[in-house]
């Protein structure tokens, strides 16, 4: 397998940019349930990968006890995004611009998500589940990508991680990162989306 090493500030960038990707995934979601819900004359006109300003008013506005519950764990991630920006020194501006975080990001992400294209509102509630799952390891790589100082640029790895020994050791795994302040904000995000993976039970 190919191991590649990064600079440091290429690998707290990446880390601030999962983050950002997992907070437009859940919000993208959000949306599909108010097109699915409180919309649905807007279905197939608007696009929930197509966010806005606008669309995000419209998720904090719902009533929606589903899109509350999302919306939890957005304001979870983008305070998470402030101290952990805080705490390395680094703006909004500064990590979005840098072309390798964004690669290297963009790789782990998209290694453990996918577009759900299934229809209805049971089968969004399915794909949400799904996605909390997926985010879990997100954050877990993240904190691996941190410690080993690079990642592993082969897909395989992430194929031989989805199993279930895997998924069972992950939080002991986590909690063994210590109390590194960068490892601590990955580890609070691990458990806001551990806590929308079981929460979602709730709604099938």
């Amino acid at each position: 397998m190919a191991f590649q090493h990064f600079s440091d500030h290429t690998l707290r960038a990446a880390i601030a940019q999962l983050m950002s990707f997992s907070s437009f995934e859940i919000c993208k979601y959000g949306m599909m349930v108010i097109l699915e819900k409180e919309m649905t004359d807007l279905k197939g006109t608007v696009d929930p990968e197509t966010f806005t300003g606008v669309e995000f008013d419209l998720l904090e506005a719902s009533e929606d006890p589903l899109v509350k519950m999302l919306m939890k764990s957005v304001k979870a991630i983008d305070e998470t995004i402030a101290t952990y920006l805080m705490i390395n020194s680094m703006d909004d501006f500064e990590v979005m611009n840098d072309d390798d975080a964004n690669k290297l990001a963009s790789h782990i992400f998209n290694n453990f998500i996918s577009n759900w294209e299934e229809d209805g509102y049971e089968n969004i509630v399915h794909g949400i589940h799904y996605m909390y799952l997926n985010l879990r390891f997100v954050m877990y790589s993240a904190a691996q990508l941190y410690i080993q100082e690079g990642a592993e640029m082969d897909a395989e790895l992430y194929e031989e991680r989805w199993n279930m020994d895997t998924l069972l050791s992950v939080v002991d795994d986590v909690e063994d990162f210590g109390d590194e302040k960068n490892l601590l904000q990955l580890f609070h995000l691990f458990e806001v989306f551990n806590a929308g993976y079981n929460g979602i039970t709730h709604f099938f």
